[in-house]
């Protein structure tokens, strides 16, 4: 197998733009789908009261383990309940809250951990210590 091939193609990636092409940007598609499903969760969560159908603690065993709509189940509940009769749907916008909220406290704590180590190496750095 030759090399001519892979020497090739090295080249083309670490062209620099002297030599008349200019690298084309790749698209930010990740950057805006991560956005997106952000603000999505954010705003579910913080209208989990109001588009949630049902509580997420309220039972019905009259619809014990029914299927999601596309397998067979009703309007009532669309992605089906669970063994005690519990809507799915209301417990993962429910669940929404609670994975923000953790997140968010983790981030303040690593914040709050990162002031305190970045101002005990200033003060080290000062006093010489």
């Amino acid at each position: 197998m030759s090399t001519v091939w892979a020497r090739d193609w090295t080249w083309s990636v670490f062209r620099s733009s002297k030599d008349g092409r200019v690298p084309q940007r790749l698209p930010k598609i990740g950057f805006y789908g991560a956005s997106i499903w952000i603000v999505g969760c954010l705003l579910i969560a913080a209208l989990a009261q109001v588009i949630s159908p049902y509580h997420p603690a309220q039972i019905s065993l009259g619809a014990r383990l029914s299927p999601p709509l596309l397998f067979g189940g009703t309007l009532e509940h669309l992605l089906g309940t669970d063994e005690l009769g519990r809507d799915v749907l209301a417990r993962l916008i429910y669940s929404i809250q609670i994975s923000m909220l953790v997140a968010a406290w983790r981030d303040l704590h690593q914040y709050a951990a990162r002031r305190f180590i970045g101002l005990s190496r200033c003060r080290a750095w000062r006093t010489g210590r």
